[in-house]
């Protein structure tokens, strides 16, 4: 039986992303990009369901998710360090602007695809600021997170009021603790009537 808690098992699936950090030829790696919040394929997002991420970066490479994180590969073949995690910049008027440009049958933006909004509680305000805005136009987040700092009540209850559907991640490979912590953040939602989900992360092990 495998025992989850044995941190040896994590140090063994951090070996391919340990690989990709140390073959940066040994150049000092640059703090992640600060990038605009938009929303849209019109404002250079890849699909017209997600909007740029609250925060840009994520784990340090020892800690990224399970060993294995596609996002934290790419940045760091870009030369940037992707533990280097920074708040980006948040303008209204041109956030408005692209979402005025989504297609009209655009209800929902996807936050948290290639980092996570959960870092610090300017994040999670900026979140709950953000759904306010979507709201006037009838669109709801869906948050995708794994709750690395909690909300306060009061962006909860904000969140809940513009129907935004929080996913929290867990896995098998999950501490006790972080589950705990992760599905503590579903019960507390819920209590302001928000929609809440365990988003099962799984492969074949």
């Amino acid at each position: 039986m495998v025992d989850f808690n044995d941190t040896s098992l994590y140090r063994q699936l951090f070996k391919r992303e340990e690989s990709i950090y140390h073959s940066s030829k040994g150049e000092l790696l640059k703090p992640m990009p600060k990038v605009q919040i938009l929303c849209g394929k019109n404002s250079g997002l890849p699909f017209d369901c997600l909007m740029t991420d609250i925060m840009s970066g994520c784990l340090s490479v020892d800690k990224i998710c399970y060993g294995n994180c596609t996002a934290a590969e790419y940045w760091i073949k870009q030369g940037y360090d992707f533990g280097k995690k920074t708040l980006n910049a948040f303008n209204e008027t041109n956030f408005r602007k692209s979402i005025q440009k989504l297609p009209p049958n655009q209800k929902w933006l996807r936050q948290g695809w290639m980092s996570d909004c959960s870092f610090t509680n300017e994040s999670w305000n900026l979140t709950a600021l953000i759904s306010d805005i979507l709201n006037e136009y009838g669109i709801s987040l869906l948050i995708i997170t794994k709750a690395y700092t909690m909300p306060s009540k009061k962006t909860l209850k904000t969140l809940a009021k513009n129907n935004a559907e929080i996913r929290t991640s867990v896995s098998a490979f999950d501490l006790p603790k972080e589950i705990d912590k992760r599905l503590r953040l579903l019960e507390d939602y819920r209590q302001y009537d928000g929609t809440s989900v365990p988003y099962v992360m799984t492969a074949r092990y």
